[in-house]
């Protein structure tokens, strides 16, 4: 477009005019004209769809669910970038699809299926034979949920106001689909937030590490990290019940 556009100014100002304030503008556009080999390497070669982007070292792209067909503009506009989303990238299926316009995605997520986790736990087979149906992303949560609590109660006599203090305390738990580790002002923020990364070659969704309130935790370091029996004791004799 920008070449047939230029072609044709050249030709109407430079046309025969029986004005005598028509400028002869042959002389400027001449070193810019098709013909002078300029025009090509100037416009053509220089169009945005044609050259690729490097020098972006992130893209934020938040999106709603459902919509990781959005990655096909950044292939679109050669953006040789790293995309970095929210949660709602987190449908394996969908990238599967879209995987040749996604060479490097990282998101957010609050959750991540550890597989051997999930086989030990029993539940696929537990959970099809009571509702005829495998368990959803939900069920898991609900399952991770009531499992930390039953952790905490075992350990704390079945005390609330020690549970309480043990829920603050304890490092990051690990459970099927969910990682916890309390912080914040309540303390009752889940401060822990899987980084995903998706490999398009393999198709593989893998945790790449964690993020808590002290930074980023590497995929080694993905470890439950129950609290010791020094600091059950200690919640036990601070609450009056040894």
């Amino acid at each position: 477009l920008r070449s047939i556009g230029m072609r044709r100014l050249f030709e109407l100002v430079a046309s025969d005019s029986d004005s005598v304030r028509q400028i002869d503008y042959r002389t400027v556009l001449k070193p810019i004209t098709p013909d002078s080999g300029r025009i090509n390497r100037r416009f053509s070669s220089g169009d945005s769809l044609k050259v690729k982007l490097p020098t972006i070292e992130g893209l934020y792209m938040p999106i709603h669910h459902g919509q990781v067909y959005v990655a096909s503009q950044v292939a679109f506009y050669n953006l040789n970038t790293y995309v970095l989303g929210d949660e709602n990238w987190d449908d394996p299926d969908n990238l599967n699809k879209n995987r040749r316009y996604l060479p490097r995605l990282a998101f957010a997520s609050s959750n991540s299926i550890d597989s051997l986790k999930l086989e030990e736990s029993g539940i696929l087979v537990d959970y099809s034979m009571l509702y005829d149906r495998s368990p959803t992303q939900y069920d898991y949560l609900g399952y991770d949920a009531v499992n930390l609590l039953l952790d905490g109660l075992t350990q704390t006599r079945f005390n609330s106001a020690i549970l309480t203090e043990l829920l603050k305390k304890m490092g990051v738990w690990r459970g099927i689909t969910s990682q916890v580790k309390f912080g914040g002002d309540s303390p009752r923020q889940n401060q822990s937030v899987f980084i995903m990364e998706y490999d398009n070659q393999s198709r593989f969704l893998d945790p790449a590490g964690y993020y808590d309130q002290f930074g980023f935790h590497p995929k080694a370091m993905i470890l439950p990290q129950p609290v010791d029996s020094t600091t059950i004791q200690n919640l036990n004799k601070n609450i009056g019940h040894e």
